[in-house]
C-alpha cells in the first residue's frame, strides 16, 4: 500500500495482532487476524493481493501509526497521536472501533515485554 504522499508503506508485526473494542457494561469484542487464504486455488493476482491484504499488520512513521490494511486502515493515529481514524479492514475484518468514523485520542497505553519465555 501507498500512503497519501504516494511512498510506499512498510508494514510490520505478526498473526499475533489484534484489535478489541469495549462495548456497554464490562464487555469487550476481540477481532484477531483473519489468516491467509491457504486453498490450493488458482493462484490469480486478486487471491494474491488480498492474501497481502490480510498480513498488513502495523506500519508507523514520523507522520503517522495505523494497524491493520487492505480496503482500510482498522486504526489510524496522526503524528501527534491526537486525532484519529478507524474504518474496517480486511486483514481483520472488523467493524468500526468506535460509534464515529474520526475520533480525538483522550488517552494511550503502551504495553512491552522483555521476557515473554513462558
Amino acid at each position: 500500500q501507498k500512503n497519501d504522499k504516494g511512498m510506499r508503506m512498510r508494514y510490520f508485526g505478526t498473526g499475533e495482532t489484534f484489535l478489541f473494542k469495549f462495548k456497554e457494561g464490562s464487555t469487550f469484542v476481540k477481532c484477531e487476524w483473519v489468516k491467509k487464504d491457504d486453498s490450493d486455488d488458482d493462484e490469480d493476482q486478486k487471491k494474491v493481493t488480498k492474501d497481502r491484504a490480510k498480513e498488513l499488520f502495523m506500519s508507523a512513521d514520523k507522520t503517522m501509526v495505523t494497524i491493520g490494511g487492505g480496503g482500510g486502515t482498522a486504526i489510524y493515529l496522526d503524528e501527534n497521536l491526537r486525532f484519529g481514524q478507524t474504518e474496517r479492514c480486511e486483514t481483520f475484518e472488523n467493524d468500526l472501533l468506535c460509534s464515529d468514523r474520526d475520533f480525538t485520542v483522550n488517552s494511550i497505553e503502551v504495553f512491552g515485554f522483555n521476557d515473554i519465555s513462558w
